[in-house]
């Protein structure tokens, strides 16, 4: 089976670096794209923009709840699989590993 594999970091300014990524099966992508896409524009955002969780604000807070179950409502249903790691970027190897710099580190 061939898959499509979706990556993304949060920020390396910030004491804990997530790595998450979605790995979907190719026959689920399109489906998957269309109905988010569907989704976005119900809720009047871009249907071409990513999400950006650190602008969610009060008047948006409802839409973003209603994106986590939508995202959860598929992985339930096996149509994606997500994983994710932590990094905390105080530690000493990671900072040893980047020669003292975060974004060496991450890049390295």
């Amino acid at each position: 089976m061939s898959y499509t594999l979706i990556c993304d970091e949060s920020s390396t300014n910030n004491r804990h670096l997530i790595l998450g990524s979605i790995i979907i099966p190719r026959r689920n992508h399109p489906l998957l794209i269309s109905d988010l896409k569907a989704w976005k524009e119900s809720k009047g955002f871009n249907p071409n923009s990513e999400f950006k969780w650190t602008k969610v604000s009060k008047k948006y807070l409802i839409h973003y709840k209603d994106l986590v179950s939508w995202f959860f409502r598929h992985l339930n249903s096996n149509h994606f699989f997500f994983r994710a790691h932590v990094i905390d970027t105080s530690k000493r190897a990671y900072l040893e590993y980047g020669k003292g710099n975060k974004e060496n580190s991450f890049y390295t």
